[in-house]
């Protein structure tokens, strides 16, 4: 299953999650700035992404708890849990 949490900056957002979950970021702004991220394999520290960049799309979640922040902008995370329901 996959949850989607909306978010506009300045923010956090922290949800729970399974080791080797998914987790996808997408700007859904021109730009947004200041994102970082704990939890995730790929970590981001106060990075921009850009609405067509896909460098945010494919992520590993390696704690049972993922938290992104943006302090600029409209950020969309997608959490896709493993798990079978």
């Amino acid at each position: 299953s996959a949850r989607l949490f909306a978010l506009q900056g300045p923010t956090t957002c922290a949800f729970a999650t399974q080791i080797g979950d998914g987790v996808a970021l997408q700007s859904f702004s021109n730009k947004s700035e200041k994102i970082s991220t704990t939890g995730l394999r790929w970590q981001l520290d106060k990075e921009s992404l850009a609405n067509f960049e896909t460098r945010g799309v494919s992520n590993i979640a390696i704690e049972n708890q993922v938290t992104v922040s943006v302090e600029l902008g409209q950020l969309l995370v997608i959490h896709e849990s493993k798990g079978t329901s």
